[in-house]
C-alpha cells in the first residue's frame, strides 16, 4: 500500500468515524436502568408506549424523551414526619409508616400524557399526588384500629394488606401501584 491509499483510507475512516459521532450525538438518545422513557413527537404529539433502557431515536427539534423512574419510590411517615391517628377508640396514635410504589409498567406514557411528569420543587407533580392520596387512605383506613390493636400483628397486618387494596384503587387514576404498607412502629 502506497502512501496515497494510506491517506485516502485514513481521510474515509475519520469521515465515517466523524459521521457516526454525530448520528450518535444528534439521533439518539439513552434511557438509563431504573428510568423509563417517554417519547414526545413535536409533529404528533406523545408515542402511547414506553422506552425501555437502552438506546433510542431522538431527532433533535422533532423528538424529545422525557425519563421518568421505573423503580420503586419511598414514602416514609416516620420520625417528625409520622403519622398521627385518631383510633376507633378515640384516642391519637403516632404511626411510622412506609409504603414502596411505583409506576405501573408500560403506563409512564398516562402519566406524561396526564401532565404529572413535570417537576417542582425537586419532585415529580405524581410524587406530590401519590403523597397526598396515600396520607388520606392511611389515615382513613387505620382509623379502624383500636389503641391495643396496633399491638397485635395479626390484626395490624390484616388491615395493612386491606389497606394496600384501599390504597391502589385510589393510586390506579394517577397510574401508580403501591406494593405493600408497612407499619413499622408505634
Amino acid at each position: 500500500m502506497n502512501a496515497k491509499t494510506l491517506a485516502k483510507l485514513s481521510r474515509y475512516f475519520l469521515l465515517i468515524s466523524l459521521l457516526f459521532v454525530l448520528v450518535r450525538a444528534c439521533g439518539l438518545t439513552t434511557v438509563e436502568p431504573g428510568t423509563v422513557g417517554v417519547r414526545y413527537n413535536n409533529a404528533f404529539g406523545l408515542h402511547e408506549k414506553d422506552l425501555g433502557p437502552g438506546w433510542h431515536l431522538e431527532i433533535l427539534g422533532l423528538h424529545r424523551v422525557w425519563r421518568l423512574p421505573s423503580r420503586y419510590l419511598f414514602l416514609n411517615y416516620t420520625g417528625r414526619g409520622a403519622l398521627s391517628i385518631r383510633t376507633k377508640d378515640n384516642n391519637t396514635v403516632t404511626v411510622d409508616v412506609s409504603v414502596p410504589y411505583r409506576i405501573i409498567p408500560g403506563r409512564a406514557w398516562s402519566v406524561m400524557d396526564a401532565g404529572n411528569h413535570l417537576t417542582t420543587g425537586g419532585r415529580f407533580r405524581f410524587e406530590r399526588f401519590a403523597n397526598d392520596t396515600t396520607i388520606s387512605v392511611l389515615r382513613e383506613n387505620l382509623a379502624q384500629l383500636q389503641s391495643h390493636d396496633f399491638y397485635n400483628t395479626d390484626r395490624r397486618l390484616a388491615i395493612a394488606r386491606s389497606t394496600t387494596k384501599e390504597l391502589n384503587k385510589a393510586l390506579k387514576p394517577l397510574q401508580l401501584q403501591a406494593s405493600t404498607v408497612l407499619i413499622r412502629a408505634s
